[in-house]
């Protein structure tokens, strides 16, 4: 079934609540489609040029400069997973632009690059389907669902008209959204910090676009650095590695304040929900005596005791409270 291969999208949690531990958000935000029109794919000679971008989905892509003299056509790096017959056929650095052909047409959106791997094999009226990560505002996936496999059908059943999202699928988070959602994170760090959200409020908020939000707003607060080891690569589209870590977790109902987050690279944001390192109250690096005598963790003993990275603001720093909470129910736990 089609419910067993695309990511749940609920804003509600999945099991039991317990203030603890909790279950994993999706990764990606809803599936938006595309019907493919020929000079999207490998069957006409233009399908160098990617696929088209209708406006109506625009506002789910990363927003684009308007066009000058010297750069006429504005792009930006995003990256590609890309996905046919089921299968991730490759992950790839492509590029969001505006394109012309030299001046000679009006504008039009396209994500173009690299895109081979998928489009050689489409043809007019495959259907595409757009997944963008919630935790990553370059990151896609591309599926290609053709018209001669077994989930066509049941696809196609769910996708009225050239393109939109999917029947029973709500819609993603858009641009304009997260933005709102951005300027009233912004403003709750500087009220009294409130650890929890209750049932009810999640109920009247868009978790989605919330998590975007706080996910930009807590990497901005640590200029896109781990919070611990100060590091973070950056890939050819100039997005960092790193993510911003609940410290209440948000399957305990951690709230989304920017205070309950702390910018991590990936194996540090591994070891913080797993229990390897925490922070103690002076807002210094602790990591679990037991572990520091594994050879595995060697990198982990220059981290003991140091302190976190400053946040851009001081009214952003990881709350004392927040931080009492993972100590005592994520680290201090075997």
């Amino acid at each position: 079934m089609l419910a067993d291969r695309l990511p749940t999208q609920t804003a509600q949690p999945v099991e039991p609540i317990n203030h603890r531990r909790g279950p994993k958000v999706t990764k990606f935000d809803a599936p938006l489609f595309k019907r493919l029109a020929p000079n999207d794919t490998g069957a006409t000679r233009g399908h160098q040029a990617g696929f088209l971008v209708p406006k109506d989905l625009g506002i789910y892509f990363p927003a684009l400069p308007a066009g000058t003299a010297l750069q006429p056509t504005p792009s930006t790096g995003i990256r590609g997973i890309l996905v046919v017959d089921g299968l991730v056929s490759d992950v790839v650095d492509t590029v969001y632009q505006y394109q012309t052909w030299g001046g000679t047409r009006t504008p039009e959106r396209r994500v173009t690059a690299n895109l081979g791997p998928l489009l050689s094999s489409a043809r007019g009226d495959d259907i595409l389907l757009i997944e963008r990560a919630t935790n990553d505002d370059r990151l896609y996936r591309f599926t290609l669902v053709r018209q001669n496999s077994s989930e066509f059908a049941e696809i196609d059943a769910l996708a009225p008209g050239r393109w939109g999202r999917l029947q029973n699928h709500p819609a993603p988070a858009t641009a304009q959204e997260i933005q709102t959602s951005e300027s009233l994170l912004d403003a709750l760090a500087n009220a009294p910090f409130v650890p929890f959200e209750s049932t009810l409020q999640l109920q009247a908020v868009n978790r989605v676009v919330r998590g975007r939000a706080f996910s930009r707003l807590v990497k901005r607060a640590y200029n896109q650095r781990c919070a611990m080891c100060g590091g973070g690569l950056v890939n050819s589209a100039d997005v960092s590695e790193v993510e911003a870590a609940h410290i209440i977790t948000r399957g305990a109902l951690g709230s989304d304040d920017v205070r309950n987050g702390i910018s991590l690279c990936r194996s540090h944001h591994w070891a913080f929900d797993n229990g390897i390192v925490s922070v103690d109250a002076g807002r210094c690096v602790i990591v679990k005596p037991t572990l520091l005598r594994n050879p595995a963790n060697i990198a982990l003993n220059g981290l003991h005791g140091k302190p976190l990275l400053a946040p851009s603001e001081e009214r952003f720093a990881p709350d004392l409270t927040a931080l009492a909470w993972h100590r005592e129910h994520i680290y201090g736990q075997d």
